[in-house]
C-alpha cells in the first residue's frame, strides 16, 4: 500500500495474517466444507485431509459414530448432491433452503439419511464460515466505546458488548413467544386437577 509507513504496514499485515490463520484452521475448513452454501464446491486434497482430521477428533466425542462412517457418508451425500438425486433434485429446494436456513437446521432437514454426517454438520454448523459475526461485534464495540466514553477499560467495554448482545437476544426471544399460534395454546396439556 503506497503512502503507508512501514511500521503501519507491518501492523496491518500482522492483523491480516492473524485473521487468515484463524479462518484457515482445520476446524474452520471443516465448518466451511459442511456449510450448505459451499458444500457443492470442489475442495483440495489438503482441505479434505483437514476435514478427515476433524472427523476423527469428533468421532471420539460420540459413543457410536466412527470417523470412517462419517467420511463414507460425506462421500455418499456429496455424490447425491452432485448427481442431484434424492432430496436434492426436487426443484432445487435444498439449494434454495441453503441460502435461507442456518446450517444446523439445513443439516437436520437434508442430511437425515446420513446420521453420522448430520451429527458432525450440526456441531460444526454453529461455527461461522466468515468474519461477519466478528465484524458485527467490533462494530458494536466501536459504538459503545465512542469518543464520549473513551476512558472505559477494555474489560468494561467487552461486558457492555455482551450485555447489548444479550438484550438483543432477549428481545428476539420475547418476540418469538409473542407470536405463538392460538392452536398451540389449545393443544397445551393442562395439569390434572387435584
Amino acid at each position: 500500500i503506497s503512502g503507508v509507513k512501514g511500521t503501519v504496514r507491518r501492523k496491518m499485515h500482522q492483523v491480516f495474517m492473524a485473521r487468515w490463520e484463524y479462518f484457515h484452521s482445520p476446524l474452520m475448513t471443516a465448518a466451511y466444507m459442511l456449510d450448505p452454501q459451499y458444500i457443492r464446491r470442489e475442495f483440495t486434497a489438503e482441505e479434505e485431509g483437514e476435514l478427515r482430521e476433524i472427523m476423527k477428533k469428533l468421532a471420539r466425542a460420540h459413543p457410536t459414530f466412527t470417523h470412517e462412517n462419517m467420511i463414507e457418508q460425506y462421500g455418499l451425500a456429496r455424490t447425491e448432491m452432485f448427481c442431484e438425486t434424492g432430496e436434492f433434485v426436487e426443484d432445487g429446494a435444498a439449494w434454495r433452503a441453503a441460502t435461507t436456513l442456518n446450517p444446523v437446521t439445513w443439516a437436520q432437514i437434508y442430511l437425515y439419511k446420513w446420521k453420522d454426517l448430520q451429527w458432525v454438520a450440526k456441531r460444526l454448523g454453529g461455527l461461522s464460515a466468515s468474519a461477519s459475526p466478528c465484524e458485527h461485534s467490533w462494530s458494536i464495540e466501536g459504538w459503545i466505546h465512542s469518543a464520549r466514553r473513551n476512558r472505559m477499560q477494555q474489560s468494561r467495554v467487552e461486558h457492555m458488548v455482551r450485555f447489548h448482545s444479550n438484550l438483543v437476544l432477549e428481545k428476539a426471544a420475547k418476540e418469538w413467544e409473542d407470536n405463538a399460534f392460538l392452536w398451540e395454546d389449545e393443544m397445551a396439556i393442562s395439569d390434572p386437577a387435584e
